[in-house]
């Protein structure tokens, strides 16, 4: 399942499937309408790293792979893997340095110990020889990783995983992102809307998912801020606009008039003005009918998303 939706171009999902430690799954029935039950359960750490529109994606390819002639079979939820009091905890002691020291050592460990020193100098690593690898290749590891800070340490899990993925070491570098950015979902940047040549993207350091725009930055908007566990309703798009391109005493009622106008320009760039309105044009003017009948608090209607 994790393949299918690395083929479907959810890798995020498919990584997050990874994390999980068990899935109990109920029963399909046709004679039930009610969506069929997945628990998956993973470490406690990773639970928070779950959001409901992965959720739904990973319910999606339950519904591929278990399908009874309708859409909407199952229903994901995340819960963490009941302890078991014979077996070891291996996450979750220590502090954040030694638990990333530890699996980035454990996923290096599938190495061979004669590539591991060629493999460790690739990451920048102290050089090593052979023996000293056969050794020992999780201390080999270890070793050369004892003074590391914890950037450090992050920088260079975030190398490894990429080469030698783990589900673990990708979980707690999710993990501590969240806990230095502040936030508990990975939300970061939201790139949309150009009204012109569409923006060039540069991802920078793929561990806080820094990214940079390196041409036509001028012609999309950015929204930075972070998300509620209700998602962005239109009128904090609105807030958002007002406080970063409108004129200082604008109305909120003014400022969404502006912000939708702008919005507008982006879509059916490729139609000619003389051709009626296309397809994107005409479920905007729909969804500005609707605010217009139910105010700004629905979900914001986002055009033209370059990365989310």
């Amino acid at each position: 399942m994790s393949q299918m939706l690395v083929q479907a171009g959810n890798q995020h999902a498919a990584r997050l499937l990874s994390l999980a430690e068990q899935a109990e799954i109920g029963k399909l029935s046709p004679w039930e309408p009610a969506p069929v039950p997945v628990v998956l359960r993973v470490h406690p750490a990773f639970v928070g790293l779950f959001r409901p529109a992965d959720q739904q994606v990973i319910a999606a390819q339950f519904d591929r792979v278990r399908k009874w002639g309708h859409s909407g079979n199952h229903q994901v939820s995340i819960a963490p893997v009941l302890a078991d009091p014979f077996v070891r905890n291996d996450l979750g002691s220590g502090t954040d340095a030694m638990q990333l020291r530890d699996e980035i050592a454990e996923t290096l460990w599938e190495v061979s110990a004669t590539k591991l020193p060629d493999v460790c100098r690739a990451f920048g690593l102290e050089d090593g020889d052979v023996d000293e690898a056969m050794a020992s290749k999780r201390a080999y590891v270890r070793s050369r990783t004892s003074d590391y800070t914890l950037d450090q340490l992050c920088q260079l899990g975030s190398r490894v995983v990429e080469q030698h993925y783990r589900p673990r070491l990708w979980g707690l570098l999710q993990v501590h992102a969240g806990r230095r950015t502040g936030v508990d979902s990975p939300f970061k940047n939201l790139i949309f809307a150009a009204d012109g040549p569409k923006p060039e993207l540069v991802l920078t350091d793929a561990l806080s998912n820094t990214i940079e725009i390196s041409k036509n930055g001028e012609f999309c908007l950015v929204y930075d801020r972070g998300l509620d566990p209700s998602g962005l309703s239109w009128r904090q798009l609105v807030t958002w606009w007002t406080e970063t391109h409108a004129e200082p005493g604008t109305s909120e009622q003014e400022a969404g008039r502006q912000l939708y106008l702008r919005l507008r320009r982006s879509l059916d760039r490729d139609r000619k003005p003389s051709d009626p309105p296309g397809p994107e044009r005409q479920v905007f003017r729909a969804y500005g009918e609707l605010l217009n009948d139910h105010g700004f608090d629905l979900p914001a209607l986002i055009p033209q998303v370059y990365l989310h």
